[in-house]
């Protein structure tokens, strides 16, 4: 048996940056990434992971992705992977580990709701952006534990034959201890470990060793689960808004949430003891 398909691909020569980062007119399109304010009301979909390999290396597109991910529709998070490039706007190599460090921290290459990634990886003959890689890592490690992002994609196996560091560049690479200093730095980046190949690193973007951060931003779990239970919250209750809000409403929706956190704990994703309050404002 064969299988047939036909598809239709774009002409990538064509695009620049600007199509990418994208805009909302007043008579309401939307290109780029503004039309990802579009995914909730025509698929009834919320954005959880942003990825844009081959594009995300650019600043003013990285800054793009990380405004897109925060608050869209005024209602949903979600998480940036993006890349370090192999090369800066002048056509300077970065191949080394300090040059990769110096290229995020001067770029500001420092969202807790991202991860960056660098080198590229081989497989075989073929090159890919690690963001690529570390999405389908994230994704797949998501599935395995129903959709709940509790674990990291760190130190997960991964289609990998080797780093890559540009056509031309001398570098052979580097060990599992010279990709820690990258860690130190919140830049993930692949190296073989036990056998094979791995994503290594389970650091936002925002951390900094000994540096000063919130605690929610030092792992890429920890940030993701608190996306995925304020998002959770809204889309449990927000048939609920403009409702009249009985003292026995607000003791449904904390007991209902309250057993949500018990079952997080229950599995492993959360540890402690999550509390929920209802705390009264008026506007």
């Amino acid at each position: 048996d064969c299988l047939e398909c036909t598809y239709n691909t774009g002409e990538t020569a064509a695009v620049e940056m600007t199509d990418i980062i994208g805009e909302e007119t007043e008579d309401g399109q939307y290109t780029g990434l503004h039309a990802m304010s579009l995914l909730y009301q025509y698929h009834n979909a919320i954005l959880n992971i942003l990825a844009a390999p081959g594009w995300s290396h650019i600043p003013e597109i990285y800054k793009a992705m990380t405004n897109t991910v925060r608050k869209l529709n005024g209602h949903w998070d979600g998480f940036v992977n993006a890349d370090i490039p192999l090369e800066d706007a002048e056509g300077e190599k970065i191949d080394t580990i300090a040059k990769a460090m110096a290229w995020a921290e001067e770029n500001g290459y420092d969202s807790e709701y991202s991860k960056i990634y660098w080198p590229m990886v081989k497989y075989g003959d073929r090159v890919y952006h690690l963001s690529t890689v570390g999405s389908a890592t994230m994704l797949r490690t998501d599935l395995a534990n129903d959709g709940v992002p509790y674990e990291s994609p760190s130190n997960k196996a991964i289609m990998a034959t080797a780093q890559y560091f540009g056509e031309d560049s001398a570098s052979r690479g580097f060990d599992q201890s010279k990709a820690n200093s990258l860690n130190e730095k919140g830049i993930t980046t692949a190296c073989f470990w036990t056998g094979r190949w791995a994503l290594w690193g389970p650091h936002t973007a925002a951390y900094k060793y000994n540096g000063d951060m919130d605690a929610r931003a030092i792992f890429d779990a920890t940030l993701r689960m608190l996306v995925y239970i304020t998002n959770s919250f809204q889309i449990d209750h927000g048939t609920e808004i403009d409702a009249p809000m009985t003292p026995q409403d607000r003791d449904t929706i904390l007991n209902a949430e309250k057993q949500k956190l018990d079952t997080l704990c229950g599995i492993g994703a959360l540890i402690g003891t999550p509390t929920v309050e209802f705390i009264e404002t008026c506007k």
